[in-house]
């Protein structure tokens, strides 16, 4: 099936592919994430009341450690559906019956491979936001507290002045750049996941074990490669004296390569899963 691809424009089939996984996805992951989204604004609701700073009772603090745990259980459960419905989506529509029908369709096996990576970042980015709005509603009392109070003293544009006087670089910039790295993580999960499931294909038994030594050798290795690189680039800066610009650079340095391993890592997944569907795929 795979010799047999046309050669014909890619990317409206990229796109029509992206939205078919997309719509695929959003059957489970959407409900999930509406029940997080409720529950941390209920939660939030009766945590960090105005009445909450001027003293506790048993009350507030029973009310606080029964609340948060339940909203954190809630984000860990959000988090390991979403990471096992992309790698399930993926083994279904490439690894499993779907892909008899897939594998016919007039595309390339790369445009099948990028146009679920990016159905996979777009739905890692949705998690993102809706983990953060969960935080965000758990603690919204406390934010408007704190927003109160900061806005009493500093406007935003003191904010950029002092991270600049601190650090000697724009917040604005600093801001934009990390959004490239988050960017650049969340499509490093998605081809990570896919190169697990890809690679415990191959695996005629006991397949979830050996997706499992794939995630602890994978992870491993990326964080042997990440450290040696990044450790070593903060150990060689460091030195007795270092003004505080210098230990800001040093760390900026050391995150941009952690990022930028990620990136080269994010290259070598999508290569294995492409080269394991190309050569080595046996369908269910």
């Amino acid at each position: 099936m795979l010799e047999n691809e046309i050669k014909i424009n890619q990317l409206p089939m990229i796109g029509k592919i992206f939205k078919y996984e997309f719509i695929s996805l959003a059957r489970t992951l959407l409900p999930v994430f509406g029940a997080l989204i409720l529950i941390s604004a209920v939660a939030g609701f009766f945590l960090f009341t105005e009445d909450f700073f001027e003293g506790f009772d048993d009350n507030k603090m029973g009310m606080f450690f029964l609340l948060i745990p339940i909203v954190i259980i809630f984000i860990c459960a959000v988090t390991i559906i979403t990471y096992l419905q992309l790698g399930r989506r993926f083994k279904k529509s490439m690894l499993g019956n779907e892909a008899y029908l897939n594998l016919t369709l007039p595309v390339s096996l790369w445009a099948h491979l990028f146009a679920r990576i990016l159905s996979a970042f777009v739905w890692l980015l949705i998690h993102m936001v809706v983990i953060i709005a969960s935080i965000v509603l758990l603690y919204k009392n406390l934010w408007i507290y704190l927003y109160k109070e900061i806005s009493e003293e500093y406007t935003y544009a003191d904010l950029v002045d002092l991270f600049f006087d601190y650090t000697g670089r724009s917040l604005n910039g600093t801001i934009a750049l990390y959004c490239v790295a988050i960017i650049i993580s969340l499509v490093y999960i998605a081809a990570f996941i896919y190169m697990v499931y890809s690679i415990g294909h191959l695996a005629k038994k006991h397949r979830v074990l050996v997706q499992f030594i794939v995630v602890v050798v994978a992870l491993s290795a990326v964080n042997m490669v990440e450290g040696q690189f990044a450790t070593g680039l903060l150990l060689k800066g460091i030195n007795e004296g270092m003004a505080e610009r210098e230990i800001v650079d040093m760390l900026y340095n050391a995150f941009f390569v952690s990022t930028g391993c990620e990136g080269f890592f994010t290259l070598v997944f999508a290569a294995i899963s492409y080269l394991i569907l190309r050569f080595k795929l046996n369908l269910e």
